[in-house]
Parts: C-alpha cells; sequence; structure tokens
C-alpha cells in the first residue's frame, strides 16, 4: 500500500511538472547580417499596448511572457551591436515560431525586394531587416522592412 502512494505521488508530481513545463514556451532566435549568421548579443523588447516587456533570456532565445496570450499582435524590438530593429505587429502565432532576424545591406537579396511595392519616389532604400519565422511544421513565413531616406 505504503509504495502505491508513493507510486501515486511521483506521477502528480511528474503530471504538474510537465504541464508547467508546457505552458512555458521559447522562441529560438538566429541572427543573420547579409545572409550569415553572427554571433553576438542581443536583446527583445516586446512593446504591447503602451507597455513595454522585456522576456528573459535563455541562450540565443528568449521565453514568451504569458500576457502575450491575450493580445493578437506585438511590436517586437529587436537590438543587436549597432542594430535597434523595429517590426511594428508581429502575431502572436509567430511566438510559436523559432525565428531568424536579419539584416540586409545593399547590394539588396531579390529575396527581400518585392516588385509588387516599389520604392516610393524620391526616396533612397537604406536597410532592410526581416524576421523570418520558422515553424516545427509547415512553411516559413517572412516580415519585411524597408527602412528609406
Amino acid at each position: 500500500m505504503r509504495k502505491l502512494n508513493v507510486l501515486m505521488v511521483v506521477c502528480c508530481f511528474l503530471l504538474l511538472a510537465s504541464s508547467a513545463q508546457a505552458q512555458t514556451s521559447c522562441v529560438k532566435v538566429k541572427f543573420e547580417i547579409d545572409g550569415k549568421e553572427v554571433d553576438q548579443k542581443f536583446k527583445v523588447v516586446l512593446h504591447i499596448n503602451n507597455e513595454v516587456i522585456e522576456p528573459s533570456m535563455i541562450g540565443k532565445g528568449f521565453i514568451v511572457p504569458p500576457d502575450l496570450k491575450n493580445h493578437e499582435t506585438v511590436g517586437v524590438q529587436f537590438l543587436s551591436g549597432e542594430y535597434d530593429l523595429f517590426f511594428e505587429s508581429v502575431h502572436k502565432s509567430a511566438f510559436e515560431t523559432d525565428w531568424i532576424v536579419g539584416v540586409d545591406k545593399p547590394p539588396f537579396d531579390n529575396e527581400n525586394i518585392s516588385s509588387e511595392n516599389p520604392d516610393p519616389p524620391g526616396k533612397k532604400l537604406l536597410i532592410i531587416h526581416y524576421i523570418t519565422f520558422v515553424p516545427k511544421n509547415g512553411e516559413e513565413t517572412r516580415v519585411v522592412v524597408k527602412v528609406y531616406k
């Protein structure tokens, strides 16, 4: 009888531990410049309504704050070295994927230049930055931001 009680306590503990772990998700992040991965420190800052949240960093990733599930989109700021990149509207589903944050400097990669959206007249394209969302299964998607002078 005593062994059965101990076994039940251990099973309950394992169930609780696994459910707590399932509620915490982590986004792994790679940073690249001109298509080449760079190994430098970075920080992610989330902008939700008028609140600024700095998620806990773990290695090359961050823990998704629980508050995020109550919002459809979030502003994401990525800071690394000389780069301060802002993505205005990242959907909450993107936080269930891994990310590749990138900077594309001239000459630009054709993958980041869309012929559907030509450059505004009188403006010069300075830099492009993007996040590629890499799901566990399914197709990658990408958010591209063009910065003009």
